[in-house]
């Protein structure tokens, strides 16, 4: 191999080195411009109770919020958006398992909801009554009403958008809650690209608490585990907080406190209390009071393609560094068979090799046997 060759290869090493650390240097800098929280934690984990309190009466109804409040519980709500832009209080997606009816509540308007009542038997638990699916701000009232502070945990199960967090943020402050230096309410959206908006939106609307992003175990493609080893989760937006069951605790509690130690609170779900306090939390613990609420809980991958567009995302920045690599590759391997070059080199050197023989002429051996 000629000394051109040599020095095109030490090059492209050389180009190859530079690129790599550039984009090392660069996706650091991304991380760290994302990895970094400001929660101040409670005291003491703050405890909220799973679906209000299902022990008598069915999940996200008035009579479970009310029977929640007096028992002094802090509890969740699980908000849903109608297609009329109602918010009512209603977990499922499809509401036949808890109302008969086969429809997405999404595709409904108030007037149909506000006449379907919930099943009085629901997974083999039977209830008094068969109460009706209530508005959120109706709810949030009676709730209030017994305990302005009383502490909820706002499970926002709607994508976000300018006029439902206006809906959303604006019946919280109209509402009895004491929201002002209350840090007894979390909002919480499984969406990381929403975090960003509702932030905007809880400042605007100057509401005070906590902003969580959660995400269930087996619901995404790679694992909970490589969205928080890379940080994707953060890239979309910064939450307050993150909350997830407690089976993702058991694996990879290691990643949660490193976040802890980065300044982000966490939170855990999925179990009666008793079980889950081994794992202690900063922010809250979700807790089952009931086996109807613990019987409910399911996890099935949701919004296929969103997820598919995040990991392109993923995968298009790698290939953008990677791409950097190849193209310095190919141009330094283009000139190492650029025969332009060679040839020039040639030219250079038959050249610099006639001046030195014109100045120094080659005396022949024998002559200098002769002499």
């Amino acid at each position: 191999m000629n000394i051109k060759k040599l020095c095109c290869l030490f090059f492209s090493f050389i180009l190859l080195l530079i690129s790599a650390f550039i984009s090392f240097v660069f996706v650091l800098y991304i991380q760290s411009l994302y990895t970094k929280g400001n929660c101040v934690p409670p005291s003491n984990p703050l405890t909220f109770a799973h679906r209000q309190f299902t022990q008598y009466y069915q999940e996200n109804t008035i009579e479970a919020v009310i029977e929640a409040t007096k028992a002094n519980f802090n509890f969740e709500f699980d908000i849903k958006e109608l297609k009329t832009k109602e918010l009512v209080l209603f977990h499922d997606d499809n509401m036949e398992e808890l109302t008969g009816v086969n429809k997405e509540i999404i595709d409904l308007t108030w007037d149909e909801v506000k006449k379907i009542s919930y099943k009085q038997t629901i997974h083999n638990k039977t209830y008094t009554g068969t109460p009706k699916i209530p508005l959120f701000s109706d709810a949030l009232k009676e709730a209030c009403s017994l305990n302005p502070n009383i502490g909820i945990y706002f499970d926002i199960k709607f994508r976000y958008s300018l006029e439902n967090a206006k809906t959303l943020f604006t019946t919280v402050n109209n509402s009895p809650c004491n929201f002002n230096n209350n840090n007894k309410h979390i909002f919480s959206t499984p969406h990381p690209d929403d975090i960003q908006g509702f932030r905007a939106a809880m400042e605007y609307y100057k509401v005070q608490g906590y902003l969580s992003l959660y995400m269930h175990p087996g619901t995404v493609p790679f694992g909970v585990a490589f969205w928080l080893q890379t940080h994707g989760l953060l890239w979309f937006g910064k939450p307050d907080s993150l909350d997830f069951h407690y089976s993702v605790w058991e694996k990879y509690d290691w990643l949660l406190r490193q976040f802890e130690s980065n300044g982000f609170c966490t939170e855990i779900y999925g179990d009666y209390k008793n079980k889950l306090e081994k794992f202690n939390p900063t922010l809250s613990y979700i807790v089952d009071v009931s086996d109807a609420s613990l019987s409910r809980v399911t996890f099935t991958p949701r919004e296929f393609y969103y997820w598919i567009f995040i990991t392109i995302m993923v995968i298009g920045l790698l290939s953008f560094f990677t791409s950097i690599v190849l193209i310095c590759l190919l141009f330094c391997n283009k000139m190492c068979n650029d025969p332009t070059i060679e040839e020039n080199y040639n030219s250079n050197n038959s050249e610099a090799m006639s001046t030195v023989n014109s100045e120094f002429p080659l005396v022949e051996l024998n002559d200098l046997k002769k002499k």
